[in-house]
């Protein structure tokens, strides 16, 4: 079937049979064609009605008419190849949801001062290139079987710090109110309480 200018086929369904049936759509422009595949639900009544999909040097778009009927200017999802597959990205739009789990086996690079967060935007882990911020509502726990080890030239406490399994110091507590001692305190000989 050969068209100079279209081709219009009105069926209500539309068979291709093969071994390997295969549907391409290529461009014949050498300079940068770009091919495109269109559809449109609800005779496209109303904005968002239609999608696009696009290809272009490497890169593939998925957009939707919902600023205006029959634009597709509104790209949701651009996936951009690479020969070194690893290397290929996605990028959403807008938001992702995901139903079940995300298994990521690389890096997470979040943008400064973003949040993430459980439950609300009130319990979150943020961060910037010079610290980290870890908020919650009500309680922080923190488990560990063997130790938990804080490399830090001072550690501000504002509130009630209780410890029930003993708590060995090399350096100075400082305190600005009361220390409440339940137990004995072990000091090491010839060191002073002053």
């Amino acid at each position: 079937v050969n068209a100079d200018t279209s081709f219009t086929a009105t069926t209500p369904l539309f068979h291709l049979y093969s071994t390997a049936p295969e549907i391409r759509i290529k461009s014949s422009n050498t300079s940068n064609g770009v091919p495109l595949l269109t559809m449109i639900g609800d005779d496209g009544a109303n904005p968002g009605d239609g999608w696009q999909v696009k290809t272009d040097t490497g890169v593939m778009t998925f957009s939707s008419d919902n600023n205006s009927v029959g634009t597709y200017n509104r790209t949701i999802l651009t996936l951009n190849g690479n020969n070194v597959v690893t290397s290929s990205t996605v990028d959403v739009a807008g938001h992702l949801n995901v139903a079940s789990d995300i298994n990521i086996e690389g890096d997470i690079d979040m943008a400064t001062g973003k949040k993430l967060t459980w439950v609300d935007s009130n319990q979150y882990i943020s961060g910037t290139a010079t610290g980290i911020t870890i908020e919650r509502d009500d309680t922080l726990q923190v488990n560990a079987d063997t130790s938990v080890t804080f490399t830090t030239p001072q550690t501000t406490i504002s509130g009630n710090l209780d410890i029930s399994s003993g708590l060995d110091v090399t350096g100075l507590i400082t305190g600005s109110g009361s220390i409440d001692i339940g137990d004995d305190i072990d000091m090491v000989t010839g060191k002073k309480i002053t």
